[in-house]
């Protein structure tokens, strides 16, 4: 009203301001005298004051108007359950209805005294009560919506017509918590309250984390079992802020226990559909993926979801396959170049889905020879092989299927037209299947009222599918089915009203402070933000009455927990404010009895560690567990690092499906064996992965290159110009798109950078015939053993080369390479090998017995197969320098173990050898530095460092 009396007013004055004076002209007529101005009239008497109204009848206020009588149409009767607080609209409107309809409201509340007058919290932090008069500060700081419901009730003149009040008992520090509430009764701090020490029937658990809440509480309600044979599981109810976020940790905990014997009945309320239907989830994710910027993680997401898998058939090892190639295709976000420029990106179809399936395509059914080279402008990228065909093909129809769907939000339509094609796009997409028969008729229903609501209102202006999936979730929050409230065991829901109900042991989860109590967000139109009234809704205020509902609710037991620890640092967090005033208040009014008497909030909170495994578990304290697990572990450390056996025992470990394992072997493979055997025996024996930050989907693009993205560009420049093929600025600018470099001229930039450098570098390394995929492959018949590999055969001197520092391993990998080319190129002729890198070019001299050195690699890698060797590179070269004092090359080993990073490349802080997971695994309880370590480092190393030595 203030707005709208404020723009007349503005009105009125432009109206009278807006006319211009009248010009005055020059006239030789005499001036005529003033005019007096008429004298307004006389204001009319005002009316007289109207009669007054009758007396109100008993009741609530006086009678409005009579309504035409329509039978049938009201009850005779409505109950009001579960009212925290009522706005003064809504309070007014039962007041109305009252006159025709007997209103019965039933509300909880602390005491049967008159409470209404308590203050708010910044009125009693400024006085003290006054004689005759007491508060009690929970009252004071959590009750202010029961307060006001109180006083707006009184003031519309409603009557109690029934009180049912119970005094509690005093026996437990919860029922003297709840006595005091029912009698506006603070104890004086002089005075405190004392109760016995082994008094539970309040606790407040700190935890690491929302998964060691559930944990502890699954722990405390086994516990509460045994002690109490009269408790059953329907007596338990858990809540949270929201039970979503804690759903998982409860299925992963309550669902499948360690212990099957210990399994708790329990039920999950107030989900929402989105969370209980996995169909109704990826129905809505697709409708969020149309118009987006087609992310590449919710793409896999999408293709993860079990509808989807349905449809084209996807197995969890085919998922893993379509991730690899979306990885290797380097699929970041955007249709094409048109797409992300229509989201202000760069106009360039690099990391997109249409250029990353071209390379998908392109490396297919290209020549894996040609693999290297661009193709039109687009570089290969490695995916499926021809035996994968049939699941290459249902991949590019899920993702043509994908991209289609981003058409419909091309253009808005009307909304009952919007439900035609959403149907359609059920009926396509979903097929029938048993599983998701619940799911589509949740989702026919949901559009189907959307569709009787749109043409009800039609017609309407055009809308996007932005507006019409918000109305969908809307509708399906309305139409969620039976939430499974109270229906057996243990129930699980979130806080909000009509959920705090008479429990013998009443659980609350997630009492952190940046959820509990909830922030008030008011929107800049919102005036009671600016002038509240008594029963306006406030998100902290309802939350603060809930708890209160809860603790008068609770009549056994109070369980509060909070992640007050966090799990990664151990750095503490604060919990929630609620949780803060209980713990004071219990402080100053009540006492537990001991040999020390402690404050009751000092003694009632309790702080667990991060594993149920932990030595305080396991001494009869307040902590314990019912772990199976946490038991085993704890006997296992108490056993001490002399029991631990190692990771593999050869005398346990199946041998390989053939023995040997092959009688031929691809120099690759030997390579790869003794450049890194803790990393071969686990991958091709144990088949274990460890995945890296390379090898996960991004939906960022990178601003500036990485190490290792550096080394691949410089590796793969050096191998063209080597080859005789240097790449041109289009081949270097089509090799950055399909790699993770960045977009647009700064990564061109970067890469021209590399690429003249490197070509600096290169220039005093003489050129080889061809690259190395164009080499041919040849078969060397070592006696025992056959051996391939892609060598150079018209050279004497066989040239590699690595952007680079020489390591170890380069050495092991060149030296590799060097016998098979002295055996290719026969005895008595002249076999050389040059090893180029960024800081030293190193050459290999023809060796004496270059077959019998390859013998004895290829019987190592056999042996390979049933124990991982005691080879580390560069340990192992260390040790073989020093070489004549044993003791001093076993500690130059050692210093190399435990100080040289395993890797080069990375921008992230380099872990040691010791610390590669790789070697981790096979050495965290057994010491790599054996006799066999030693022989071994001599036979590989000594002949090596000698060929070095008579190099020309």
């Amino acid at each position: 009203m203030g707005r709208q009396s404020g723009s007349r007013r503005l009105a009125g004055r432009a109206l009278a301001g807006n006319r211009p004076p009248p010009r005055r002209t020059p006239s030789a007529r005499p001036r005529r005298p003033p005019r007096p101005w008429p004298r307004r009239p006389a204001p009319p008497p005002p009316p007289p004051p109207p009669a007054p109204p009758p007396p109100p009848p008993p009741g609530w206020g006086g009678r409005p108007p009579p309504l035409p009588p329509r039978p049938g149409l009201l009850p005779a009767s409505a109950a009001v359950f579960g009212v925290s607080t009522l706005p003064p609209l809504f309070l007014q409107l039962l007041r109305l209805a009252a006159f025709y309809v007997e209103i019965h409201l039933f509300v909880l509340q602390p005491t049967p005294l008159y409470w209404g007058d308590q203050p708010g919290r910044r009125q009693a932090a400024r006085e003290a009560p006054s004689p005759g008069r007491s508060w009690h500060p929970l009252l004071v700081s959590w009750g202010r919506q029961g307060r006001d419901l109180v006083n707006l009730l009184l003031d519309a003149d409603a009557h109690p017509a029934t009180e049912s009040f119970q005094p509690p008992p005093r026996r437990s520090l919860l029922e003297h918590l709840r006595a005091d509430l029912f009698d506006l009764h603070d104890p004086a701090p002089a005075d405190p309250v004392t109760t016995p020490a082994e008094d539970d029937s309040i606790r407040i658990h700190c935890c690491h984390g929302p998964l060691r809440e559930v944990e502890v509480l699954h722990d405390q309600i086994l516990d509460a079992l045994r002690r109490d044979s009269s408790l059953q599981l329907h007596d338990i109810l858990v809540m949270a802020p929201d039970i979503e976020d804690y759903a998982p940790y409860i299925e992963a905990v309550f669902g499948a226990p360690e212990n099957p014997a210990l399994r708790l009945t329990y039920n999950l309320a107030d989900r929402r559909p989105v969370s209980e239907f996995s169909l109704v989830e990826t129905f809505l994710r697709l409708l969020e993926w149309a118009g987006s910027r087609l992310p590449v993680t919710a793409a896999l997401g999408l293709l993860e979801s079990p509808a989807l898998r349905l449809r084209h058939d996807f197995t969890e090892e085919d998922l893993g396959h379509l991730r690899s190639w979306i990885v290797a295709a380097d699929v970041r976000w955007g249709r094409d170049a048109a797409h992300r420029a229509a989201f202000d990106g760069p106009d360039r179809p690099d990391n997109t889905w249409t250029h990353g399936r071209d390379r998908l395509l392109a490396a297919y059914f290209l020549d894996p020879g040609a693999a290297d080279r661009p193709l039109a402008g687009i570089m290969p990228a490695s995916g499926p092989d021809p035996a994968q065909a049939d699941l290459f093909s249902r991949f590019l129809q899920a993702l043509e299927d994908l991209l289609r769907i981003d058409d419909l939000a091309t253009q808005p339509r009307q909304p009952h037209d919007w439900t035609v094609v959403l149907e359609s796009l059920l009926e396509d997409w979903f097929a029938p299947h048993p599983v998701l028969t619940e799911d589509c008729s949740l989702l026919r229903r949901a559009l189907g009222r959307l569709r009787q609501a749109a043409l009800a209102l039609d017609p309407l202006p055009a809308c996007g599918l932005a507006e019409i999936r918000l109305a969908l979730d809307a509708l399906l929050e309305q139409t969620r089915p039976a939430s499974g409230f109270l229906t057996r065991g243990i129930t699980f829901c979130s806080l909000k009203p009509m959920r705090a109900i008479p429990a013998r042991v009443i659980a609350l989860l997630g009492l952190d402070d940046r959820t509990f109590p909830r922030r008030d967000q008011r929107s800049s139109l919102d005036r009671t933000a600016d002038q509240p009234r008594p029963g306006d809704r406030s998100a902290s205020g309802d939350d603060r009455q809930l708890f209160l509902e809860c603790l008068l609710s609770a009549r056994d037991r109070l369980h509060l927990s909070y992640p007050g620890i966090s799990p990664r640092d151990l750095a503490e967090k604060p919990r929630s404010v609620v949780l803060e005033e209980l713990i004071d208040h219990l402080d100053q009014a009540y006492r537990i009895s001991g040999d020390k008497p402690v404050p009751a909030g000092q003694g009632c909170l309790v702080h667990h560690r991060l594993q149920g495994f932990a030595p305080a578990y396991f001494e009869n304290g307040p902590l314990f567990t019912f772990s199976p697990a946490a038991a085993e572990v704890r006997s296992a450390l108490e056993a001490g690092p002399a029991a631990a056996s190692p990771f593999l025992d050869p005398a346990h470990l199946l041998p390989p499906a053939s023995d040997p394992p092959s009688d031929c072997v691809d120099l690759s493979d030997l390579v790869d064996c003794f450049t890194h055997p803790s990393r071969w025996f686990l991958t091709r024996r144990l088949g274990l992965r460890f995945p890296s930050a390379g090898d996960l989907p991004c939906d960022e693009e990178p601003i500036t290159p990485d190490r290792l993205e550096r080394y691949q560009l410089e590796a793969w420049l050096a191998g063209r110009i080597l080859g005789g093929d240097p790449p041109t600025d289009e081949d270097i600018t089509a090799r950055n798109r399909g790699c993770n470099f960045p977009s647009g001229a700064v990564g061109d930039l970067a890469a021209r950078a590399s690429a003249a450098a490197t070509t600096r570098w290169l220039r005093d390394v003489p050129a080889m015939p061809g690259p190395p995929s164009s080499w041919p492959q040849h078969e060397l018949d070592l006696g025992n053993i056959r051996l391939r590999a892609r060598l150079p055969a018209n050279t004497a001197t066989l040239v590699l080369a690595r952007p680079g520092t020489l390591g170890p391993k380069d050495l092991v990998t060149a030296w590799l390479h060097h016998l098979a080319f002295a055996c290719l190129r026969g005895p008595g002729t002249e076999a050389t090998t040059r090893l180029h890198c960024h800081n030293r070019a190193v050459a290999f001299a023809p060796p004496a017995d270059p077959a019998g050195l390859l013998r004895g690699f290829t019987a190592w890698f056999q042996s390979a197969h049933l124990q991982p060797l005691r080879f580390l590179p560069d340990p192992s070269l260390a040790f073989a320098k020093v070489g004549a004092d044993p003791a001093a090359a076993r500690q130059a080993a050692r210093r190399e173990w435990e100080e040289r990073p395993y890797t080069e490349h990375g921008d992230s802080p380099r872990p040691t050898l010791a610390e590669d997971p790789w070697n981790r695994i096979l050495y965290a309880t057994t010491d790599p530095f054996d006799d066999s370590f030693e022989d071994l480092a001599r036979r590989i190393f000594n002949p090596l460092l000698e060929a070095l030595d008579k190099a020309p």
